[in-house]
Protein backbone atom coordinates (compact mmCIF):
# COMPACT_ATOMS: atom_id res chain seq x y z
CA UNK A 1 0.00 0.00 0.00
CA UNK A 2 2.82 2.38 1.25
CA UNK A 3 4.42 1.95 -2.83
CA UNK A 4 1.23 2.70 -4.25
CA UNK A 5 0.97 5.75 -2.76
CA UNK A 6 4.51 7.29 -3.29
CA UNK A 7 3.92 6.07 -7.09
CA UNK A 8 0.46 8.37 -6.97
CA UNK A 9 2.36 11.08 -5.46
CA UNK A 10 4.81 11.09 -7.66
CA UNK A 11 2.78 10.74 -10.72
CA UNK A 12 1.03 13.87 -9.20
CA UNK A 13 3.60 15.79 -8.71
CA UNK A 14 4.77 15.06 -12.35
CA UNK A 15 1.28 15.94 -14.16
CA UNK A 16 1.17 19.45 -11.90
CA UNK A 17 4.41 20.26 -11.67
CA UNK A 18 5.10 23.61 -10.96
CA UNK A 19 4.32 27.66 -12.38
CA UNK A 20 5.74 31.08 -11.59
CA UNK A 21 6.64 34.25 -12.39
CA UNK A 22 9.20 36.53 -11.65
CA UNK A 23 10.09 40.06 -12.46
CA UNK A 24 11.99 43.44 -12.61
CA UNK A 25 10.41 46.43 -12.30
CA UNK A 26 11.78 50.06 -13.42
CA UNK A 27 9.72 52.54 -11.76
CA UNK A 28 9.85 56.17 -13.67
CA UNK A 29 11.66 59.07 -11.23
CA UNK A 30 9.47 61.41 -13.32
CA UNK A 31 6.09 59.94 -13.78
CA UNK A 32 3.90 59.46 -10.01
CA UNK A 33 2.11 55.79 -9.81
CA UNK A 34 -1.52 55.65 -10.89
CA UNK A 35 -3.86 55.28 -8.04
CA UNK A 36 -5.43 52.16 -9.93
CA UNK A 37 -9.49 52.38 -9.31
CA UNK A 38 -10.33 52.74 -12.23
CA UNK A 39 -8.28 50.34 -14.69
CA UNK A 40 -8.25 49.66 -18.57
CA UNK A 41 -5.93 46.83 -19.70
CA UNK A 42 -4.37 46.11 -23.10
CA UNK A 43 -3.55 42.68 -23.91
CA UNK A 44 -1.57 42.86 -27.17
CA UNK A 45 -1.70 38.77 -28.40
CA UNK A 46 -3.02 36.60 -26.49
CA UNK A 47 -6.10 34.63 -26.78
CA UNK A 48 -9.71 35.14 -24.95
CA UNK A 49 -8.53 32.23 -22.51
CA UNK A 50 -5.72 33.95 -21.24
CA UNK A 51 -7.01 37.24 -21.47
CA UNK A 52 -10.30 36.23 -19.22
CA UNK A 53 -8.13 34.45 -16.69
CA UNK A 54 -5.46 37.45 -16.65
CA UNK A 55 -8.48 39.86 -15.93
CA UNK A 56 -10.54 38.19 -13.34
CA UNK A 57 -7.00 37.40 -11.59
CA UNK A 58 -5.74 41.13 -11.64
CA UNK A 59 -9.20 42.61 -10.47
CA UNK A 60 -9.99 40.55 -8.23
CA UNK A 61 -9.06 43.15 -5.70
CA UNK A 62 -11.18 45.41 -3.52
CA UNK A 63 -9.07 48.71 -4.43
CA UNK A 64 -9.98 48.31 -8.41
CA UNK A 65 -13.73 49.75 -8.81
CA UNK A 66 -13.57 48.83 -12.16
CA UNK A 67 -11.17 46.71 -15.10
CA UNK A 68 -12.08 46.69 -18.71
CA UNK A 69 -10.97 45.21 -21.49
CA UNK A 70 -9.34 48.12 -24.08
CA UNK A 71 -11.65 46.24 -26.62
CA UNK A 72 -14.78 46.86 -24.94
CA UNK A 73 -14.08 50.76 -24.73
CA UNK A 74 -12.11 50.94 -28.18
CA UNK A 75 -13.78 48.25 -30.40
CA UNK A 76 -11.09 46.93 -32.77
CA UNK A 77 -13.33 47.72 -35.51
CA UNK A 78 -12.13 51.42 -36.56
CA UNK A 79 -8.98 53.59 -35.48
CA UNK A 80 -9.31 56.07 -32.68
CA UNK A 81 -7.47 59.22 -33.01
CA UNK A 82 -5.86 61.00 -29.81
CA UNK A 83 -8.86 63.17 -29.00
CA UNK A 84 -11.55 60.58 -29.06
CA UNK A 85 -9.19 58.09 -26.79
CA UNK A 86 -8.84 60.97 -24.26
CA UNK A 87 -12.74 61.49 -24.23
CA UNK A 88 -13.45 58.12 -23.51
CA UNK A 89 -11.13 57.42 -20.92
CA UNK A 90 -11.92 60.18 -19.34
CA UNK A 91 -15.70 59.41 -19.36
CA UNK A 92 -15.07 56.30 -17.76
CA UNK A 93 -13.06 57.83 -15.48
CA UNK A 94 -9.97 55.41 -15.92
CA UNK A 95 -6.71 56.41 -13.94
CA UNK A 96 -4.44 54.08 -15.21
CA UNK A 97 -4.09 51.48 -18.80
CA UNK A 98 -1.90 48.49 -18.09
CA UNK A 99 -0.73 47.27 -21.31
CA UNK A 100 0.92 43.78 -21.70
CA UNK A 101 2.83 41.65 -24.29
CA UNK A 102 4.38 39.23 -25.39
CA UNK A 103 8.22 38.56 -26.60
CA UNK A 104 9.15 35.40 -26.46
CA UNK A 105 7.78 32.06 -26.12
CA UNK A 106 8.60 28.58 -26.02
CA UNK A 107 6.72 25.26 -25.57
CA UNK A 108 8.39 21.66 -25.31
CA UNK A 109 7.06 18.23 -24.88
CA UNK A 110 9.40 15.23 -24.34
CA UNK A 111 8.69 11.74 -23.62
CA UNK A 112 8.98 11.00 -20.09
CA UNK A 113 9.10 7.28 -20.15
CA UNK A 114 5.77 5.42 -18.55
CA UNK A 115 4.78 4.44 -15.34
CA UNK A 116 3.75 1.02 -14.26
CA UNK A 117 0.93 0.10 -12.02
CA UNK A 118 1.57 -3.40 -10.70
CA UNK A 119 -1.01 -5.44 -8.55
CA UNK A 120 -1.26 -8.79 -7.45
CA UNK A 121 -2.86 -11.48 -5.50
CA UNK A 122 -2.73 -14.84 -4.11
CA UNK A 123 -5.96 -17.96 -4.01
CA UNK A 124 -4.62 -21.03 -2.24
CA UNK A 125 -1.31 -21.99 -4.43
CA UNK A 126 -2.05 -19.51 -7.39
CA UNK A 127 -0.45 -15.75 -7.86
CA UNK A 128 -1.86 -13.34 -10.35
CA UNK A 129 -0.09 -10.92 -11.18
CA UNK A 130 -1.18 -7.57 -13.76
CA UNK A 131 0.54 -4.71 -14.88
CA UNK A 132 -0.72 -1.56 -16.60
CA UNK A 133 1.71 0.86 -17.95
CA UNK A 134 1.53 4.44 -18.87
CA UNK A 135 2.75 6.30 -21.21
CA UNK A 136 4.11 9.83 -19.67
CA UNK A 137 4.93 13.17 -22.24
CA UNK A 138 6.67 16.07 -19.80
CA UNK A 139 5.51 19.60 -20.90
CA UNK A 140 7.54 22.56 -20.20
CA UNK A 141 6.38 26.41 -21.33
CA UNK A 142 8.29 29.52 -21.00
CA UNK A 143 7.20 33.33 -21.64
CA UNK A 144 8.38 36.64 -21.24
CA UNK A 145 5.98 39.53 -21.19
CA UNK A 146 6.37 43.45 -20.83
CA UNK A 147 4.18 45.24 -18.91
CA UNK A 148 3.77 49.36 -18.65
CA UNK A 149 1.55 51.11 -15.91
CA UNK A 150 0.36 54.32 -17.56
CA UNK A 151 -0.77 57.69 -15.71
CA UNK A 152 -3.47 58.74 -17.56
CA UNK A 153 -3.27 62.39 -16.12
CA UNK A 154 0.32 62.56 -17.01
CA UNK A 155 0.31 60.99 -20.36
CA UNK A 156 3.04 58.48 -19.12
CA UNK A 157 4.43 55.63 -18.63
CA UNK A 158 4.83 55.11 -14.30
CA UNK A 159 6.32 51.61 -14.41
CA UNK A 160 7.50 49.01 -17.04
CA UNK A 161 7.84 45.39 -15.66
CA UNK A 162 9.78 42.23 -17.55
CA UNK A 163 8.57 39.59 -16.48
CA UNK A 164 8.76 35.30 -17.45
CA UNK A 165 6.78 32.84 -16.33
CA UNK A 166 7.88 29.04 -16.34
CA UNK A 167 5.46 26.13 -16.06
CA UNK A 168 6.21 22.46 -16.51
CA UNK A 169 3.59 19.48 -16.08
CA UNK A 170 0.18 19.45 -17.37
CA UNK A 171 -1.62 21.59 -15.79
CA UNK A 172 0.68 24.70 -15.24
CA UNK A 173 1.70 25.02 -18.53
CA UNK A 174 -1.98 26.35 -19.76
CA UNK A 175 -3.18 29.89 -20.27
CA UNK A 176 -5.10 30.33 -17.33
CA UNK A 177 -2.16 28.97 -15.05
CA UNK A 178 0.34 31.76 -16.97
CA UNK A 179 -2.15 34.42 -16.69
CA UNK A 180 -3.04 34.13 -12.97
CA UNK A 181 0.94 33.85 -11.93
CA UNK A 182 1.71 36.56 -14.21
CA UNK A 183 -1.27 39.12 -12.69
CA UNK A 184 -0.10 38.23 -9.39
CA UNK A 185 3.29 39.22 -10.21
CA UNK A 186 2.47 42.38 -11.64
CA UNK A 187 0.06 42.88 -8.51
CA UNK A 188 3.09 41.75 -6.56
CA UNK A 189 5.48 44.78 -8.42
CA UNK A 190 3.09 47.77 -8.02
CA UNK A 191 2.61 46.80 -4.43
CA UNK A 192 5.74 47.22 -3.96
CA UNK A 193 5.96 50.87 -5.65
Amino acid sequence: MKGKVIVAALACLFLAGCAGSKSRAYKSPDTEMPPLKNVMINMNGFSFDFEEAFIDSFCDDDSIRQCVLKNQLFPPTRRYQSEEVVGVLARENIDSVIRVGATRASYKERDAGSLAFLSGSSTANTFNASATSVSMTAFSRVERYYVDVWNVDASEIAMRIDASTKGQGMVNVTDSAFANALASEIKRQIDNR
